[in-house]
């Protein structure tokens, strides 16, 4: 939008070539003015809310002083109409439409001054197309606030997907150590006991078999321990990737995320109430 009001600018530059020479380097000079206030309001931050202000009131002087100039070739309205487009950004609707009430009333008012034919139905033209590009940014602003808003639920979503799944991880991998503790451990206990009370009979003590069987249930069960406590020691949720997700689908403001390699949360809640955080 704003490359259209440039783009509107620079055609109603090129009109005012048109203009008498007496009344050119004012009228030059006070759209050049419109222009560096439209320019100003378009591209400065939201946060320069003051500045954005003055702009407007600004643009709006310029443009009812270049339709004191130039009442004929319908600088001013077009200068009216870009200027609404640009108030509906900032303005509340009742102030909206007072301020353009205002702004067409003087507009009429010069036109009466300078003997214009039918000063009220070029007010109501303007009317009409101030209507439609201030209902074209409207509605345009609302589109981007609702792609905005379905943004961050689609990133809260994905975040706690990511949550939920390495929770579900760390469930099964739990799950999966307490098999091996309750079954496999067990048994290869008992085997141990089994072979060492046939490694003290004095018929077997010298069965190189049975010794190479009770050194390999050895080293298994200390396998199988190693394994548990590898899958027991949490390494926690990783709050990392879901946070990233979280802030992926959003512009702005940009995230610079780090966390201590010794940082984890165990806990889901915790770090589903962290992620909300």
């Amino acid at each position: 939008m704003t490359l259209a009001g440039v783009f509107t600018l620079a055609a109603v530059a090129l009109g005012l070539r048109f203009l008498p020479s007496d009344v050119l380097p004012a009228a030059a000079a006070a759209l050049a003015a419109y222009a560096l206030g439209f320019l100003l309001f378009a591209l400065a931050p939201e946060t320069w809310e003051r500045p954005r202000q003055l702009a407007l009131v600004a643009m709006a002087g310029l443009a009812l002083l270049l339709g004191w100039l130039t009442p004929r070739i319908g600088t001013a309205q077009v200068l009216l109409v870009v200027w609404v487009a640009c108030a509906t950004n900032i303005l509340s609707p009742r102030w909206l439409i007072g301020a353009t009430a205002l702004l067409n009333l003087g507009f009429y008012l010069m036109m009466v001054h300078h003997e214009f034919g039918a000063p009220f139905t070029m007010v109501l033209i303007n009317l009409g197309f101030q209507s439609l590009a201030g209902l074209c940014v409207h509605y345009a602003r609302r589109a981007e606030d609702s792609r905005d808003t379905l943004a961050r639920v689609n990133a809260d979503l994905l975040a706690t997907r990511a949550l939920l799944a390495d929770s579900a991880r760390d469930a099964e991998r739990l799950r999966v150590a307490r098999e091996l503790h309750d079954v496999a451990g067990h048994k290869l206990t008992a085997m141990k006991l089994n072979l060492r009370a046939l490694a003290s009979d004095p018929a077997l003590a010298a069965r190189e078999e049975i010794r190479i069987a009770q050194q390999l249930s050895t080293e298994l069960l200390d396998d199988i321990r190693s394994v548990l406590q590898a899958m027991r020691d949490s390494r926690g949720l990783d709050l990392q990737t879901a946070i990233r997700a979280l802030a992926a689908p959003l512009p702005r403001p940009a995230l610079d995320l780090r966390i201590e390699d010794g940082v984890k949360v165990d806990d889901p809640a915790v770090a589903e109430s962290l992620l909300r955080i």
